[in-house]
This record gives structure tokens, sequence and C-alpha cells, in this order.
């Protein structure tokens, strides 16, 4: 074991013995504003709920093919847009199917 090994080891061991409470960890990022969860998402979020890129989603956006919105500075689409736009898209069918 190497002497920073020991070193880490031992200070925790002393805060234990110290009763000082355990390192808490931060809370995980949110992408979306928590009131916004499940209701809207930002760009990059929306393009990985639909597994597409950003750069695509932003085209979308732009063309006017997904409706944005602008809140306090940020774009999002609502989740009931965003799924219009997937269930408007066209059925895949294999070229060459079997029939």
């Amino acid at each position: 074991m190497s002497s920073r090994e020991s070193g880490q080891g031992e200070r925790r061991s002393i805060a234990k013995r110290a009763g000082a409470a355990p390192e808490k960890k931060a809370p995980p990022l949110v992408e979306s504003a928590p009131l916004l969860a499940g209701i809207a998402y930002r760009v990059d979020e929306a393009a990985r709920r639909i597994d597409i890129g950003k750069s695509k989603m932003w085209e979308l956006v732009w063309n006017k093919r997904i409706p944005a919105r602008k809140i306090d500075g940020a774009t999002v689409i609502l989740h009931e847009d965003l799924v219009a736009f997937v269930r408007e898209a066209p059925l895949f069918e294999r070229a060459n199917a079997a029939q």
C-alpha cells in the first residue's frame, strides 16, 4: 500500500472518530428546469430523447417542423410536440421486403 493510500484511510478514520458528518454527494444535474421536467425539454435534451443529433434538432426547429418556445431565454420543446413529430414521421418500410 502506498503512503498516499494509507494517508487517505487514516484521514477517513480520524474523521469518523471525531464524529464528522460523512461527505454529501452533489445532486445530479437536471437538464430542464425542475418545473418543466417531463413537460418540456431544452433542444439538446429533446434531441437525445428521440436519438438524433443536437444540430438536426435545431434544424427541425428552425424549419418549423417542431414547434419551440422561449422561456426566459431558453428554447424549449413541449413533450406533446415531440411526441406528435415522431408519430407523424413516415413509417419505415424495407425496400426489398419479401412478399
